[in-house]
C-alpha cells in the first residue's frame, strides 16, 4: 500500500467532481443553444410546475426515464458498433437452413402429413 499524499487526495476529489462540472456545462450549453426552449421552460412551464408538487414529480420521473432510455440506447449502439464491422454469418460458416434444425417441422415431413 502506498501512503495517500495530498496530490493523490486532490486528484481523487477532482476525479469525483469533474463529471458534475461536465454535466452542468453540458446543461448550460444546451440551454444556450436552444433559447426558445429555455424561454418556454423558464416562463411558461416552470410557473405551472412549481405550484403543483404532483406535476413536478411527474416531470422529474418522465425526464429521468427518458434520459435513462436514451443513454441506454446510446450505450448499446456504442457497444455493438464494433461487432457490426464483421460480416454476417453465411451458410458456409456453419449456419444450417431452417428445415435442418432440430425441432423444426416442414410441411412435407411424415409427421406433418399424419396430423
Amino acid at each position: 500500500m502506498e501512503p495517500i499524499s495530498k496530490e493523490h487526495d486532490f486528484l481523487a476529489v477532482l476525479r469525483h467532481v469533474m463529471p458534475h462540472g461536465v454535466i452542468t456545462l453540458l446543461a448550460v450549453a444546451i440551454a444556450l443553444a436552444t433559447p426558445d426552449a429555455a424561454r418556454f421552460i423558464l416562463y411558461v412551464w416552470w410557473p405551472r410546475v412549481e405550484l403543483n408538487a404532483n406535476q413536478l414529480l411527474v416531470t422529474e420521473i418522465v425526464l429521468a426515464s427518458t434520459l435513462i432510455v436514451l443513454f441506454q440506447m446510446c450505450k448499446r449502439a456504442w457497444d455493438t458498433a464494433g461487432s457490426m464491422t464483421s460480416p454476417p454469418p453465411t451458410w458456409s460458416s456453419g449456419m444450417r437452413p431452417l428445415a435442418t434444425r432440430p425441432c423444426v417441422l416442414r410441411s412435407d415431413s411424415p409427421s406433418m402429413a399424419a396430423a
